[in-house]
């Protein structure tokens, strides 16, 4: 009996021995160097990381970790001690997103200024972070920390590129109490801040540092020294139930390109002291009305432009630059200029008042709704001014005398043009007007400006107005649907690439009195196999009919045939490219054929035999032959 109790002692104090030393068997303490005069201390069994010493702790990277990565299972907390003065690069880089997820929490003591880039990127289960003496922190040293929340760092003075990107768990920023300068894209994709308030100590601000943070339902702008331009600081931000934003009256000026593309930014409220709104400020937004305030003297391009929920301006009466008009219009105090007509209006028909005389840049661009417009009094149609309109069909210009630069360009259903002054279509003026299928509205135009119908698919049949004397650089460019030209006596010049790329272009009609065709005229149009060159042609640019673009610079087009009379222009460049092409003399009233190749001229590359060069020596001989009899 005594024996057997023994061994029952025995066993049960190797039991306790055992069990009590289960911690100490699992509780290990790892330690290494970070940094000159930095080490690091991990106890296993609490999960602490300690970093402590003096001076800066290394600067790691994506290829070379610090040693305690490779117990990173176990870091719960991570607390650096009064000394050390940074967090390296990439101390606890994370982007994969599977490491370190366990650690929730971050405590810097007051001796660590710098937080440097990528420190913490990734660390999703981190939710706090604890730094009151944090001056400065790197690009994106926080992004995808997709659960911290709360950020008690009341002395950062700098965030750099992305450094709080994608943080969805923050729900408030204390942090901008101190900063001056937000890097690009600093708190891109925060989603669940709903407030916020940018004080006037924020002097720089980079683009998109809050964009698609999509639960603001609020912004007070009171940054007051920024007036850059910025892009889109704000794009894609403002919850659906709608954003309101608020300038605080030490604000002069709303910088370009503020809230451009915020489709679900509602109310803008502008404080006593803004005297400028920068061009684009809110492009593209959803904002439905806008109170213009007593000190507003200028607002930049395209401020409104595309924003399709604004219904009306309404104006302070004792607003010395700008009125609104009685269809919610944006216009100069004199009513002579229509800045900007808000497009979120529905009415299909709109008659300029009889004061306006000018309409803006942009004035009514990416309308959606207005048909016809009657432009009245109005003399002056400045660039992109109905741009993207695409419901527009029907615009009468009585008195316009020139359009400037895109002025209808992309209105996709313009089909009637009615402008019995118009002299110039500025550059690409009807660009992309697909359903224009004619000229006559246009009675009075001379000079067709560059690029100006490129790309309208609606030409068919096209006759030149009789008073046109110089079409333009790839004024018809891409016209595919067009088949049939007529360009009359009155046009002295073709400019380059004036009717090049229409594919279907088959028949070209020019009448006597055209003297000029630029290069590469006809450039590009398959289906065209001949061409009269009238007498009156004096200069005929390289590869001007007849050619294709190639691998290998240009090649003839198969059968093509070019009719001309001896002794002219006409007959020079058919001569010198008869090895390429077919010609025919047309009569030979006018000369002998006694031009020879001109060596100097730009010989097109394309692929010759011995046959073609033959049959072409053989055709000329007959030519002189018929000449003589």
């Amino acid at each position: 009996m005594k024996r057997v109790l023994s061994v029952f002692l025995s066993l049960t104090i190797a039991f306790l021995i055992i069990t009590t030393s289960v911690p100490v068997a699992f509780a290990a303490q790892y330690t290494g160097a970070c940094g000159s005069g930095v080490v690091w201390n991990l106890d296993t069994f609490t999960g602490e990381l300690v970093i402590s010493g003096n001076g800066d702790m290394k600067d790691y990277t994506a290829d070379s970790m610090p040693s305690w990565s490779a117990h990173q299972n176990y870091i719960k907390n991570v607390t650096v001690e009064d000394g050390v003065t940074s967090v390296g690069a990439y101390a606890f880089y994370n982007i994969t997103g599977y490491k370190y997820l366990k650690m929730t929490s971050v405590n810097l003591s007051s001796s660590v200024t710098v937080i440097d880039e990528y420190a913490f990127r990734g660390c999703k289960s981190m939710t706090t972070v604890i730094g009151p003496n944090v001056e400065q922190i790197g690009d994106y040293a926080f992004r995808s920390c997709e659960n911290l929340s709360v950020l008690n760092l009341v002395s950062v003075v700098s965030v750099g590129n992305g450094a709080f990107s994608f943080c969805t768990g923050i729900t408030s920023l204390p942090i901008l109490l101190s900063l001056t300068t937000i890097g690009p894209s600093a708190f891109k994709g925060c989603s669940s801040l709903t407030e916020l308030v940018l004080p006037s100590n924020v002097t720089s601000l980079g683009e998109q540092a809050f964009a698609e943070c999509t639960g603001l339902t609020s912004v007070e702008f009171s940054a007051s020294d920024i007036t850059e331009r910025l892009y889109g600081v704000f794009s894609g931000s403002g919850a659906e139930s709608g954003m309101n934003v608020t300038f605080g009256s030490n604000v002069t000026t709303v910088p370009a390109g503020l809230f451009e593309n915020c489709t679900n930014l509602n109310q803008v409220t502008f404080g006593n002291g803004i005297t400028e709104v920068g061009e684009y400020a809110f492009y593209a937004s959803g904002v439905r009305n806008v109170s213009v305030s007593p000190t507003v003297t200028q607002i930049g391009n395209h401020a409104f432009t595309l924003c399709n929920s604004l219904t009306a301006f309404t104006v302070d009466g004792s607003n010395t630059a700008f009125a609104a008009g009685d269809s919610g219009e944006l216009l100069n105090k004199t009513k002579t200029y229509i800045y900007r007509y808000p497009s979120g209006r529905t009415e299909t028909s709109y008659t300029c008042p009889n004061t306006v005389r000018f309409i803006d840049t942009g004035a009514f661009s990416g309308d959606d709704d207005l048909v016809s417009v009657n432009t009245k009094n109005v003399v002056t149609v400045n660039e992109y001014a109905f741009t993207l309109c695409s419901s527009l069909s029907d615009v009468t210009l009585p008195l316009v005398t020139s359009l400037k630069t895109y002025a209808f360009a992309d209105c996709n259903n313009l089909t009637d043009v009615s402008a019995s002054k118009l002299k110039v279509t500025g550059d690409y003026a009807f660009f992309g007007c697909d359903s224009l299928y004619d000229l006559s509205g246009f009675t009075a135009l001379t000079t067709i400006g560059n690029y100006s119908f490129s790309n309208a698919q609606g030409f068919e049949t096209l006759s030149i107005p009789s008073s046109v004397t110089s079409i333009g650089d790839y004024a018809f460019n891409n016209c595919d649907n067009l088949s049939t030209l007529v360009v009359p006596s009155s046009v002295a010049s073709i400019h380059e690439g004036a009717f090049a790329n229409c594919e279907n272009l088959s028949s070209v009609t020019l009448e006597e009195g055209v003297t000029t065709i630029y290069q590469y005229a006809f450039l590009n149009c398959p289906a065209l196999l001949s061409v009269t060159i009238p007498a009156s042609v004096t200069q005929i640019g390289s590869v001007a009919f007849g050619y294709k673009q190639a691998s290998a610079g240009y090649a003839a087009i198969s059968g093509f045939k070019i009719y001309c009379y001896s002794g002219t222009e006409g007959y020079k460049y058919a001569y010198n490219h008869s090895s390429r092409l077919s010609y025919e003399i047309v009569t030979d009233s006018i000369g002998e054929d006694s031009y020879s190749p001109d060596t100097n001229e730009e010989q097109p590359v394309t692929d010759l035999n011995v046959f073609t060069l033959i049959f072409s020596l053989i055709e000329k001989l007959f030519a002189v032959i018929k000449n003589l009899i």
